[in-house]
């Protein structure tokens, strides 16, 4: 038998892709299951959306908002600016989140796995410090990964060695 090295580099990129998909769902489960991020207008939760989009997790994020109030007028931003016309919102966590995060996975030729979440709401960056819920959900990401990177590496072994012929002796 001959090693499958480019159907291993495939197959590896593929389990690392799912392996990786999976840690990042597991951070945002952190987030929104033990209600860690607080919901006033919902703004700070929302901005985990594109994310959650990304992921197919839109619609359970979305579910897991239920704000205490509408809407407000103005907002402050995570530079500590005010924007009296802006609005403390959903909407505006939302498209708050759209530069608030990374995540890359590369290609099976060249693999470049990368995943930053940033905090872009001034009030989840004002409570950080007593929620902890990056913390929380940064160990969510490690301990999915540690759990289940064996499974991904036994899944892209099994194509590295790939009969290419059989030979039978007579």
């Amino acid at each position: 038998m001959k090693p499958n090295v480019k159907a291993y580099n495939k197959a590896m990129h593929k389990e690392l892709v799912s392996l990786w998909r999976g840690a990042a769902k597991a951070f945002i489960d952190a987030l929104i299951q033990h209600g860690i991020v607080k919901v006033d207008t919902g703004m700070s939760k929302a901005s985990i959306i594109p994310l959650a989009e990304r992921l197919r997790l839109g619609k359970i994020v979305r579910a897991s908002i239920s704000s205490r109030r509408g809407p407000r007028v103005g907002y402050t931003d995570i530079r500590g600016v005010w924007h009296p016309r802006g609005e403390k919102s959903q909407a505006t966590g939302e498209r708050l989140g759209e530069k608030g995060y990374t995540f890359e996975t590369g290609s099976p030729d060249k693999p470049d796995f990368r995943f930053r979440f940033r905090i872009v709401v001034y009030q989840w960056a004002f409570h950080e410090s007593q929620w902890g819920a990056l913390d929380i959900a940064q160990r969510a990401f490690i301990d999915y990964a540690n759990r289940n990177k064996n499974t991904a590496l036994r899944k892209a072994l099994r194509k590295l060695f790939k009969p290419t012929e059989t030979r039978i002796n007579k």
